[in-house]
């Protein structure tokens, strides 16, 4: 697996290696324990590991003929940008069409939009900060245990630089200082939900692959975990906007199905998919 301290073009070589040099299994390998993750805590009936493969290898086929992002030059700062909902809605239908099965159709597309995010969307430097800010009605949703459950990123964005720029044992602090609740006890007890380490290493290698793509012979430092904390401490005002845009899902007509053999209708994931106010970035 990989370290906050060591991501280098060498851990990323070592990391294929592993997988006998295939990205696409290396891949898949930092997949499975997500999707295996999102179904324990949603109480879903777990997904035959063929169908993950087959999910994916899908995923990776797809970003790659799409293009996956390339990395954030250095001393740039970049911008949060969203996928637009169209673009979404094309990519589940053909992801769908690949892995041609109707098992598990509702988790894997809700899934699949989170991976097409973090793969496809720009990397930038700021934290879009909505996970300390509230929605419309003055819900912090991105704290809220059931909430997060159904995100494979917990309650950051799936692109939030903070996965990169900060040290794990350093990360649940910056969401403390942020916690809206008296009692944050829910946070420390539920970083597997809040902060799950099964999506930091998948980022890691996200990270990795844009640079060792574009020929960074190793990735910049990120920087350290004490000044993410000094920026979060410092930042008092509700940012403008929240990255916020439509899902796009019902394009796809999955509205019209009721259940898949996960179960997942169940938990009222056909509500979150419809969301207007949900950030999948």
């Amino acid at each position: 697996m990989f370290e906050h301290a060591n991501l280098t073009a060498e851990a990323y070589q070592g990391f294929l290696e592993e997988h006998n040099e295939d990205e696409a299994a290396a891949f898949a390998s930092l997949v499975t324990p997500i999707v295996e993750r999102f179904c324990a805590k949603n109480e879903l009936s777990p997904i035959d590991s063929d169908l993950v493969d087959e999910f994916s290898a899908a995923l990776w086929a797809i970003a790659q003929e799409e293009g996956i992002s390339r990395p954030l030059p250095k001393k740039e700062k970049g911008e949060p940008v969203s996928l637009e909902p169209e673009v979404k809605a094309e990519l589940i239908t053909e992801l769908l069409d690949r892995i041609e099965t109707s098992e598990a159709r509702f988790a894997l597309a809700h899934m699949g939009k989170y991976f097409f995010s973090t793969m496809l969307q720009p990397e930038f430097a700021d934290c879009r900060l909505n996970y300390c800010t509230a929605n419309e009605e003055g819900e912090y949703r991105r704290q809220n245990l059931d909430y997060c459950k159904k995100r494979i990123s917990g309650s950051h964005c799936v692109d939030c630089p903070l996965f990169i720029q900060t040290e794990p044992e350093n990360h649940p602090q910056i969401l403390q200082l942020q916690w809206k609740a008296i009692d944050d006890s829910e946070l420390h007890e539920n970083l597997d939900v809040f902060l799950p380490e099964d999506f930091r290493q998948f980022r890691y290698f996200m990270h990795l692959y844009r640079r060792c793509a574009a020929g960074f012979e190793e990735v910049e430092e990120a920087p350290p975990a004490d000044e993410a904390i000094a920026e979060t401490e410092a930042e008092s005002e509700t940012p403008e906007g929240t990255g916020v845009d439509e899902t796009g899902f019902e394009d796809i007509g999955a509205d019209e199905v009721a259940v898949d053999e996960t179960g997942f209708e169940d938990i009222g994931i056909e509500d979150d998919m419809d969301f207007g106010d949900e950030d999948w970035g």
